[in-house]
């Protein structure tokens, strides 16, 4: 063959090999990148207490926590351990463990000359997970101690046979962890939109045994999950939300903020102190301030609200909790382990993957919750009832007195004169609401008395004046308010009803009487009381149609918010005066604790909200006795 044609198919062949190697390394890549996914870790966290409870269910099971690897002839050769004590060493554990050995000759059915010696032991084992999800220990060396934890002198063969025995029976410890995987497998699909079961589902597969770390803190069993890039998704923040997709948003968080309230309530059964309500406080304080400020939005934003506030909440509360269930021997120790390990995989994935793809669902809080709960069911329900557990774990006291209020929208009343400024402007941009004709429980002789009308101005000032001084007083007489802070809490008191309602409770339209609401729904009377912010503290139809409980309640409120956060965040070197201070409570009071240094800001650049300078001005109103001026809102002039 002539050596040109050789060439030209050489270089055919080349060309050939290089295309296919081409497409075939674009193949690779295309299906690579397809498939590509990353590989996160979720850790079954065991603090020592609590591995210690499950080593002592597991294996200690006798009397007072014993365990019996050897013993024959009615005792007569008897190794016993007990109490066993674990903590981390290294990358190992240690079980330490009081050791009691009898050594004697068993001869016609009695034994001979028993030897017995009293002790201390200390194993060191390392730890892994099985398949099946067992936690495993092995010996890797002990160390024998006197009962004075002295290092021990012991014959060959009393310590041989402890090493054989103890050795053996120690290599034999399990504890069973499918319960936190099989329940963490059942929460992660309810927790991803349906479009995205699929994806969840091939992560729930993906699952499997990772290493155990040691810490001298706790122990953490790994769990392994592969996240697949495509699960990245994109919304539309400016998009607004459907009204269905918008209650679905609301019922959503519902169901967090009373699973947040179960939580508090069960972290507040145990002592707290000051500072460790104050952060339950603000944790709930928070997250409800930042719902009612989204409600104003409507948008897609919406979407992953829920889920960011449960993550940045259990961020806050998981510390607390642990320590609450920290080696509990009683109930499902598990079942607690379940709940944590959920909460934690749900927040390692968030962070691992923004746009996975989760959102927090009720079931998915129902099955939490179930968790927490030692497996029984708990209804999220949302309710407007007074807790008193709630209250006692944010350190608040006893509930304020109640007197049962209904559940109604507006009553009728006879020979009443209808509102001449506020209420027309208020009735203009509320809803239309049911009329409750039949109301006997309402009280309508006392609600008669909080109207105002130009025929009554002045009198119905100097009564809600009154009324106000009488709450202020009974509220310091609980209070630990500084004296020389009463002056300027009282001003507060009163500026804040005449900001917030010029002093109204209730409002008058045609004969019909309704409770003073908020533009967006949320608060309500005198000193417009956000029922979302304070729920389960103060009783909702109580704020709503008894004018005195609304006055405490908001009296409570700036008691709480001068002395919780006012003047123990404010500088001491540089305290506020008195009108700054005021100034700075009813920044909080309004858009919740966060709002304490923003306004700080806003006042060093002279950029105040409009609320600002609305509060400011009836401040000095007050101190300057300007009491006409309560026409301008309450007859518009």
């Amino acid at each position: 063959m002539p050596y040109a044609t050789i060439h030209a198919m050489s270089l055919y062949f080349i060309r050939l090999l290089k295309t296919r190697t081409a497409l075939f390394f674009t193949l690779f890549i295309a299906f690579h990148g397809e498939a590509s996914a990353k590989t996160v870790l979720a850790p079954i966290t065991l603090d020592y207490p609590t591995l210690q409870s499950l080593v002592i269910n597991s294996a200690f099971t006798g009397k007072g926590q014993t365990a019996t690897p050897l013993s024959e002839n009615d005792a007569c050769m008897e190794i016993r351990l007990s109490k066993p004590e674990i903590r981390g060493h290294g990358a190992n554990t240690i079980i330490g463990m009081n050791v009691f050995t009898r050594m004697g000759t068993f001869l016609m059915g009695r034994c001979v000359m028993p030897v017995e010696w009293e002790g201390y032991l200390e194993v060191e084992q390392t730890l892994w997970i099985e398949d099946n999800w067992v936690l495993r220990f092995k010996v890797a060396d002990s160390t024998l101690f006197n009962s004075n934890r002295e290092p021990a002198t012991m014959t060959g063969l009393v310590w041989g046979l402890i090493k054989t025995y103890a050795h053996d029976y120690m290599d034999q410890i399990t504890v069973n962890l499918a319960q936190p995987v099989n329940e963490l497998k059942t929460l992660i699909p309810p927790m991803f939109p349906a479009s995205l079961r699929g994806r969840a589902q091939n992560l729930v597969n993906s699952i499997r045994p990772g290493d155990v770390q040691v810490s001298d803190m706790n122990i953490r069993a790994n769990i392994m999950m592969d996240i697949e890039d495509s699960y990245v998704t994109k919304t539309s923040p400016e998009k607004p939300l459907s009204e269905n997709k918008f209650n679905a948003f609301i019922s959503a968080w519902e169901s967090l903020d009373s699973f947040l309230v179960y939580q508090l309530s069960s972290i507040g059964e145990k002592p707290l102190t000051a500072d460790e309500r104050l952060r339950l406080l603000d944790i709930l304080i928070e997250t409800r301030t930042e719902f009612v400020a989204k409600l104003t939005e409507k948008n897609q934003s919406a979407h992953d609200f829920t889920r960011k506030q449960f993550i940045s909440a259990w961020g806050k509360l998981s510390p607390m909790l642990r320590n609450r269930f920290s080696g509990k021997t009683t109930g499902s120790i598990l079942s607690y382990i379940s709940f944590f390990t959920a909460s934690d995989a749900l927040s390692i994935l968030d962070k691992a993957g923004p746009g996975i793809g989760i959102e927090i669902s009720r079931n998915g809080l129902l099955r939490m919750a179930r968790m927490l709960n030692e497996g029984e069911a708990m209804p999220l329900a949302y309710k407007a009832d007074t807790s008193g557990k709630l209250r006692h774990a944010l350190g608040l006291g006893a509930p304020l007195s109640e007197e049962p209020e209904p559940e109604i929208e507006e009553i009728e009343i006879e020979g009443i004169e209808d509102d001449d400024f506020i209420s027309r402007l208020l009735w203009s941009i509320s809803p239309a609401t049911a009329c409750a004709k039949a109301s006997a429980d309402l009280d309508r002789a006392e609600i008669k008395k909080w109207l105002v009308s130009k025929k009554n101005l002045q009198p119905y000032i100097n009564k809600v004046r009154g009324l106000l001084t009488s709450a202020t007083d009974e509220t310091l007489k609980k209070s630990k308010l500084d004296k020389k802070y009463y002056g300027m809490y009282k001003r507060l008191v009163t500026s804040f009803a005449w900001q917030e309602s010029c002093f109204r409770q209730f409002k008058v339209r045609k004969g019909k009487v309704s409770y003073l609401r908020s533009y967006n729904k949320t608060s309500v009377g005198l000193m417009q009381i956000n029922e979302r912010v304070w729920r389960g503290i103060y009783n909702k139809n109580n704020l709503r149609w008894n004018i005195k409980y609304n006055a405490m309640a908001g009296c409570e409120i700036i008691d709480l918010y001068i002395q919780r956060y006012a003047l123990r965040k404010m500088k001491k070197v540089k305290p506020l005066d008195d009108d700054m201070l005021a100034r700075s409570v009813y920044a909080m009071y309004n858009g919740g604790p966060g709002q304490f240094y923003k306004f700080i800001k806003r006042h060093k650049k002279g950029k105040y909200y409009l609320s600002d300078r609305l509060f400011w001005e009836k401040y000095s109103w007050v101190k300057n006795n300007e009491w006409e001026k309560t026409s301008k809102c309450l007859i518009g002039k």
